[in-house]
């Protein structure tokens, strides 16, 4: 048996807003060999395109909170 671990994350950086906003994330994976036994081991992922692109059509619109004080995007089309 193999024993799995993922450490998802996202850049998040305390006041600094433009490089905690960047557009991914990063995963670590860390497999462990419990066997004692020679492994040989692979990962694999699949995922929809959940940036919408080449997914039909997909809209952005623009504007601000109910106070005006923050700008917001709003994505909308099939995987929006």
């Amino acid at each position: 048996p193999v024993e799995l671990s993922l450490r998802a994350w996202t850049p998040f950086i305390p006041r600094d807003v433009k490089n905690s906003s960047l557009p991914g994330f990063h995963l670590d994976f860390t497999v462990r060999n419990a066997s004692g036994e020679p492994l040989e081991v692979s990962l694999v992922w699949q995922q929809q395109n959940f940036s919408g692109h080449a997914a039909g059509t997909v809209r952005q619109r623009h504007g601000k909170d109910q106070r005006g004080r923050a700008h917001m995007v709003r994505m909308e089309g099939s995987l929006a």
